[in-house]
């Protein structure tokens, strides 16, 4: 089995993130002796960036030195295999290897473990680094025979980074009449998450998931026939298995239409521009009120007061003269069905 192949795998199995996005450009291979006494000092702590696979030969006894750095404090992660030489047939690791990391005072910072992975042998460092320069070192054991074996590594930023729900866009605000639809979005800080959104149904103590989708598809549809809170918890988790989740309230109410709605006008003469008090009632609950006037010979009416939770506003007569009729709508908050009320004659002199 091949690095890019091993690698994937562990990536999988450990970290849940891909390791390679292209395929391995190795490094060349530098020339060292297969002479097992003698101590190959390969390269002189050559730099080495995140996510760059390096496939070397290396011998017993061979020593490779790396700088890194950390701008700010991250899980780091290296991952070593080895293969014997032109084969893709995995080694076992332990006792033909030792990864030490080191500070820049030369403090061994490092935890090393080795890993069995769907037959491939692993060696892993996971160590947690505060910002600051670091060197890997890698040395071939005693393990190792004369023909030397194929080293392939990878240095990995591993730092769990959570996701975030900011925010939850909704398109209806306000109650919800029963069986009505309410669209729903969360705004999040990782455009790779997958999501899944869960309700307590009033009365009840626990959550049920009801829908899982992707980040492409993050628009929920809600709607419910049970009268009363309900909470609707969204979750994401993130390619790193990383979750966060955040909840939102909607109550839904009795589903009815308005009735007995009317209209009545403080005033139904009026000067030019004078104050008129319009006042609306209806039976029903969570109403909201719409009002209008219209002169006769005119198609479109003007709105006094687009719909609102205030039943009594105070608008000016037109600036025009002549005979208007006010007219007024009532219907619930985010509701569908619509009451109108009695025409009201409003002259204007």
């Amino acid at each position: 089995m091949n690095f890019k192949t091993s690698t994937a795998l562990l990536t999988t199995a450990i970290l849940g993130i891909s390791l390679l996005t292209s395929p391995i450009a190795p490094l060349a291979q530098e020339g060292a002796s297969p002479d097992a006494s003698v101590v190959n000092v390969l390269d002189e702590n050559p730099k080495i960036p995140y996510d760059k696979a390096i496939n070397k030969t290396i011998y017993k006894d061979t020593v490779l030195k790396y700088d890194f750095e950390v701008a700010r404090a991250k899980d780091v992660v290296t991952i070593e295999t080895l293969n014997a030489p032109n084969s893709t047939d995995s080694l076992t690791v332990k006792d033909k290897l030792s990864v030490v990391i080191t500070d820049i005072t030369g403090k061994v910072v490092s935890t090393e473990s080795f890993n069995n992975f769907l037959g491939v042998e692993m060696s892993i460092t996971n160590t947690h680094l505060e910002k600051g320069i670091y060197t890997v070192e890698i040395k071939g054991l005693s393990e190792i025979d004369a023909t030397g074996v194929e080293l392939n590594f990878i240095l990995k930023d591993n730092t769990k980074i959570k996701p975030k729900i900011t925010d939850i866009a909704i398109e209806k605000k306000g109650v919800l009449p029963q069986g009505i639809s309410n669209k729903m979005q969360p705004i999040v800080n990782d455009k790779n998450v997958d999501y899944q959104v869960s309700y307590k149904y009033p009365g009840t103590k626990t959550y049920r998931v009801v829908d899982y989708y992707a980040n492409d598809e993050s628009v929920h549809e809600f709607w419910s026939e049970k009268i009363g809170e309900h909470s609707v918890k969204f979750t994401i988790k993130n390619s790193q298995g990383v979750t966060s989740s955040k909840t939102i309230k909607v109550n839904v109410v009795k589903k009815q239409k308005p009735t007995k709605a009317k209209l009545k006008l403080s005033r139904t003469t009026a000067k030019k521009g004078q104050k008129v008090t319009l006042t609306v009632s209806a039976k029903g609950n969570n109403l909201f009120y719409k009002s209008e006037y219209r002169v006769k010979d005119r198609k479109y009416p003007v709105t006094i007061q687009s719909y609102s939770k205030y039943k009594t506003i105070v608008f000016r007569a037109p600036l025009e003269k002549g005979t208007y009729t006010v007219t007024a709508y009532v219907k619930q908050d985010n509701g569908t069905e619509v009451t109108k009320t009695q025409k009201v004659i409003l002259k204007v002199k």
